[in-house]
């Protein structure tokens, strides 16, 4: 895990995992894009979407690990943020395999 923990408001951080969970299946839905703008402003989506944009799935861990910790450090907030996750993946009606295994991986990093 490097240093760069991103400056993120609680906002920034969920708009950036929400963004990472919609392109899972590299396709970000209507019904994804309309959950994630539910939970942030247009100008936070489109700051936030710019940032991935640029970011490599690699860098992209990074940035959602050190921010989880920071924004859900008890394991009952970590609960509801994988709670949140799974709404997000389910809100365009499917889960396919390489959604369940961002989500799986994601639980997985979160939780631990």
């Amino acid at each position: 895990m490097s240093d760069k923990m991103p400056n993120w408001s609680k906002n920034e951080f969920l708009g950036y995992l929400f963004m990472y969970c919609a392109h899972a299946d590299y396709i970000e839905t209507e019904e994804e894009k309309d959950l994630i703008k539910s939970k942030i402003d247009k100008e936070v989506y489109q700051k936030i979407h710019q940032e991935f944009d640029g970011d490599n799935d690699y860098e992209s861990i990074e940035k959602i690990v050190a921010a989880a910790g920071k924004y859900y450090p008890t394991p009952e907030a970590k609960e509801i943020l994988v709670s949140e996750i799974m709404k997000l993946f389910l809100s365009d009606g499917t889960f396919d395999t390489m959604e369940r295994n961002i989500f799986l991986g994601l639980k997985r990093l979160i939780l631990t």
